[in-house]
């Protein structure tokens, strides 16, 4: 496998991120919330679109109405 020195970085940074919160996700969540809050970006959240098709159904099958 090649090594990959951008990625060999983001993983430290991520390995680095978890180990600081002691891997709670929750934890890492709020601190990324906090850090968008002052940076002074404005960030979009869109809402969840609606399945146009169920999961279980084939790509081919007619839309119900």
């Amino acid at each position: 496998m090649v090594s990959d020195s951008i990625t060999d970085e983001i993983r430290s940074i991520r390995r680095d991120l978890a180990a600081q919160f002691g891997n709670d996700l929750d934890q890492i969540l709020d601190d990324i919330r906090k850090r968008e809050s002052l940076d002074g970006r404005r960030y979009v959240s869109l809402s969840p679109r609606k399945a146009s098709r169920q999961p279980d159904e084939p790509a081919d099958a007619p839309e119900r109405r």
